[in-house]
């Protein structure tokens, strides 16, 4: 079966890699050092805490394409304790197309390590009301990241807040605006004494 092309995917629903302990076993040991399944499976718990962690998740990895995978590589670079470069090696594969496979075939239900997967023919009519909840979802995240203890704190050293930013004291604030307005860059604030 060919795949031309895929609309999203929500974690694993549509294709699925092999589990990550299995994905560091297999680059650990091209790297010469191998690995038990212990040792794995504890370094892929380790990644997968590290990106459940309050922190990890104001960075809101899945609004940005380029934050989703700048915050991957720092995930998995954790497994560089272990072996040098096997972060690396295991993004490279974590982000390999040819990596994911799809597991269902249109119109057809199949069954996956124990979660029933519906190949539905007729996606597109399911799509808004998914699509609603992920941007409330979305948008419920960022207004967390906004607001601290009730009130609006913009952090302007958190990429997020200053890439979205859009106007502040009555200017574009956003340099991409800016450009695209044709409008002098802004002076760079000093911050003030502590």
């Amino acid at each position: 079966m060919e795949v031309r092309g895929v609309l999203f995917d929500f974690g694993n629903t549509l294709f699925a890699h092999a589990p990550l302990a299995i994905t560091i076993s297999e680059r650990a040991r091209r790297l010469g050092v191998p690995m038990s399944d212990e040792q794995a499976t504890d370094l892929a718990d380790r990644i997968d805490a590290a990106a459940m962690t309050p922190d990890e998740l104001a960075h809101v990895r899945d609004l940005d394409a380029a934050t989703w995978s700048r915050r991957w590589k720092v995930l998995y670079d954790i497994a560089d304790e272990w072996v040098e470069r096997l972060g690396d090696e295991i993004n490279a594969d974590m982000h390999d197309p040819l990596a994911w496979v799809p597991y269902t075939r249109s119109g057809e239900t199949v069954v996956e390590h124990g979660v029933t997967i519906i190949g539905s023919i007729n996606l597109a009519s399911t799509v808004p009301y998914h699509a609603s909840q992920m941007y409330a979802k979305n948008l419920a995240t960022f207004l967390l990241l906004l607001v601290k203890d009730g009130k609006v704190q913009l952090n302007m050293k958190d990429e997020i807040i200053r890439d979205t930013l859009v106007t502040q004291g009555g200017e574009v604030a956003n340099p991409r605006l800016r450009e695209f307005f044709a409008l002098p860059a802004l002076a760079a604030k000093e911050e003030a004494p502590k």
